[in-house]
């Protein structure tokens, strides 16, 4: 059996992962301009650079032996130095490539925010939203007794096993954790695009790189087991979240604020 507690909890994740994103797209739509096309460039370079060229990368590097074990996690500040690293360069440069793009046919700030709700969105939905709405169907059918149906899907059992096995709140978190990564995957596309679109601000690309990396050091942490509280590691990634945003609302009003002292001169 399955703890209703935990679908409740699986419900109210996959409601943010999936609502957020359209949610922030209509609020903002309006006031900042926001395009459809961005936000689908944003989506679809998430999975060109996450999903595909970094899951090369790591194919490569940490590649597991017979039993499943990854050598590099033996080391793990070499494991945390590449593993944020890695996020860092593909995703920021994906957002410069597109930027680039789409200077000369998107302009304003919207362009960053509709980009970043497309990257930050597909990834919650693929990462969090799906796999929750999967497991929902799965206890209510195992919840059912009809257990003839999950039988007949290979390794059910070790899902069922994780799924009862797996504190409730659990669920919650990896809702949570989908709202901070939007947020700062909003800030750091807005980043980038004042990097590409403002004089003077190129040097925002390697700071988005830096910024990006930083923020991924808590999971990274977990993964090689330096950390194992995951409250722990959602309060550091929740500082880093929040001290993304406010850089970028910082880059805003100086970019906003050198605008009107030039327009002046």
């Amino acid at each position: 059996m399955i703890p209703e507690t935990s679908i409740i909890y699986m419900g109210i994740s996959a409601f943010l992962t999936i609502a957020l994103p359209i949610g922030l797209y209509l609020f903002w739509r309006k006031k900042y301009h926001l395009r459809i096309m961005p936000m689908l460039i944003g989506a679809s370079l998430f999975f060109v650079s996450v999903m595909i060229l970094e899951a090369l990368l790591h194919s490569v590097v940490l590649a597991p032996d017979e039993n499943g074990a990854i050598a590099l996690l033996q080391y793990p500040a070499l494991y945390v130095i590449y593993a944020v690293l890695a996020a860092g360069i593909f995703e920021e440069s994906a957002r410069f490539l597109a930027f680039k793009v789409l200077k000369g046919r998107y302009s304003g700030l919207g362009t960053g925010l509709a980009y970043g709700i497309g990257h930050g969105g597909i990834e919650a939905v693929l990462l969090v939203g799906v796999n929750m709405l999967v497991y929902i169907g799965i206890s209510n059918i195992a919840n059912s007794g009809n257990m003839e149906v999950l039988n007949s899907v290979p390794d059910m059992d070790q899902m069922l096993a994780v799924l009862s096995g797996t504190p409730d709140y659990m669920f919650l978190v990896g809702g949570f954790e989908r709202v901070l990564a939007i947020s700062a995957h909003i800030a750091l596309s807005v980043i980038m695009w004042l990097s590409v679109n403002k004089d003077g601000k190129k040097w925002l690309y390697p700071a988005a790189i830096v910024l990006h990396a930083v923020l991924n050091i808590p999971a990274a942490l977990m993964q090689c087991g330096v950390i194992e509280n995951v409250f722990l590691v959602e309060a550091l990634t929740l500082v880093g979240a929040g001290l993304i945003v406010a850089f970028a609302m910082l880059m805003i009003k100086k970019t906003n604020e050198e605008a009107s002292l030039n327009s002046v001169y």
